[in-house]
């Protein structure tokens, strides 16, 4: 154990230093690190067997400290959206170490070769959906570019501090992060094609744009919650609007899925929408079920935000959009007092 946590020590002071100071990490640094993960890999069974380990740190204490050291290479870069722009990154306010990541990319001039801990970040059990890990929680933990990630021992991961997968934590602060972006930081994103997968192309060294990240990364990792786990998300506006994207300068939109009733016919913006308002995204991972979105407005809802569209017109006429939604919730109350009198 003492002989590894030397060669990590060594590996880890250099690429701190090339960290500290906005340099990419060597071929021969990253190279370095490869040989001393390939070997922990190799003899963990060895290592991880107090008997065979006398006179060593214990094996948590020893795990934790590796887990500290810089070992391992992020998956991919985030976005560079982000790399670029100092304001960009400020908005998105991720977790602390990624937050420190992108000033490394920013001084770097952009994606680099840099090492990070395992503490903290992810090793994929997973590999074959690793962009789609990567998309569902970049902002608040690293996936990260492990070999035979497959392999790698449960305990080795627990102990070092890092994940098997990304938690519900890390997935819903990424979601609420890049879903409260300013819509002209989100367009911008969106416009950036160096991110964009390309059907048929290596995904190396693309990131994703923005609704590939939302409709390919965050809500097929929603869909793996369980509906107690989700209720916490059902007011957040998270649901981006069909109609609310565009490539000229309309911003996007959201609505929570609780604003999502699944029997609507008629949408009455900004107070509910139908599922065919959202992106099909929401409904193609069955999210409104999870969501447990309901099936129509109360009669009290649909009073309330028809007071509530008359104290903000005030003695102002309606426009075109907001007559063409009191209509559809006058025809909603009509029907509610329909059926709750029958």
């Amino acid at each position: 154990r003492s002989a590894f946590s030397g060669a990590a020590e060594t590996v880890d002071a250099a690429a701190a230093a090339a960290f500290a100071s906005g340099q990419p990490a060597t071929p021969e640094l990253k190279a370095q690190a490869r040989q001393v993960v390939d070997a922990l890999l190799a003899s963990f069974s060895h290592l991880r067997d107090d008997s065979q380990q006398l006179g060593e740190p214990p094996l948590d204490e020893w795990l934790r400290h590796l887990g500290s050291l810089r070992l391992a290479a992020p998956f991919t870069a985030p976005p560079r959206a982000f790399l670029e722009s100092a304001t960009a990154a400020e908005e998105l306010a991720p977790a602390p170490p990624v937050a420190a990541l992108l000033a490394f990319y920013r001084a770097a001039g952009g994606p680099a070769d840099v090492l990070v801990p395992l503490r903290g970040n992810i090793v994929p059990q997973e590999t074959s959906s690793t962009h789609l890990l990567s998309a569902a929680c970049w902002s608040h933990a690293t996936v990260l570019l492990v070999p035979n990630a497959r392999a790698v021992p449960t305990e080795l991961i627990a102990g070092a501090g890092a994940f098997p997968n990304a938690t519900y934590e890390q997935l819903f602060g990424h979601l609420l992060a890049i879903t409260s972006l300013p819509p002209a930081t989100l367009q911008a994103w969106q416009r950036d094609q160096r991110d964009s997968w390309v059907d048929g192309r290596s995904r190396t060294g693309r990131s994703g744009s923005f609704r590939q990240q939302l409709e390919l990364g965050c809500y097929p990792f929603l869909a793996t919650a369980e509906p107690a786990t989700l209720s916490r998300l059902a007011d957040e506006r998270i649901v981006l609007l069909e109609n609310g994207y565009s490539l000229e300068r309309r911003p996007l939109e959201f609505i929570a899925p609780s604003r999502v009733f699944v029997d609507l016919s008629q949408g009455a913006p900004p107070h509910a929408y139908t599922l065919r308002d959202a992106v099909f995204a929401f409904s193609r991972f069955k999210l409104h079920a999870l969501f447990d979105c309901p099936r129509s407005p109360s009669l009290a809802q649909i009073v309330s935000w028809m007071d509530e569209m008359h104290a903000t017109a005030g003695e102002a006429p309606l426009d075109a959009a907001q007559l063409r939604s009191a209509a559809a919730l006058a025809d909603l109350a009509g029907l509610r007092v329909f059926y709750e009198a029958g």
